[in-house]
């Protein structure tokens, strides 16, 4: 059997199509993990310093910054972090108390809040 070195500049998606494969069997046959590597410590420190930033944020704002900063993390990991980080501020993002608004003059304006 022949094997050839093939340079491919770009995505790992780029590379699949090139090579006729899915990306997931590129992951596989490269030995790749599609996520970032990081110790606990360190994913902890990272969403504690996403929460200040955006105090209010939630997972997927914190998972999306951690992304912007270039690190890949499970939804799974990040949320652990964020119960870690912020232990109470996790329980309101799942609340599902809420509010109901609406105007007698129209009521087709109705606000929905939660607190």
């Amino acid at each position: 059997m022949i094997m050839q070195q093939i340079k491919i500049h770009g995505s790992v998606k780029k590379a699949a199509q090139a090579l006729n494969v899915s990306t997931k069997s590129l992951y596989r046959i490269r030995g790749w993990s599609r996520w970032t590597e990081m110790s606990q410590q360190e994913l902890d420190e990272r969403v504690s310093s996403a929460k200040l930033v955006y105090a209010d944020g939630g997972i997927r704002t914190v998972q999306g910054q951690l992304r912007a900063e270039g690190a890949i993390v499970r939804w799974t990991d990040v949320r652990g972090a964020v119960a870690r980080v912020d232990p109470e501020g996790i329980g309101t993002l799942f609340s599902s108390e809420f509010s109901l608004q609406v105007d007698p003059a129209n009521p087709k304006n109705a606000c929905l809040r939660y607190q």
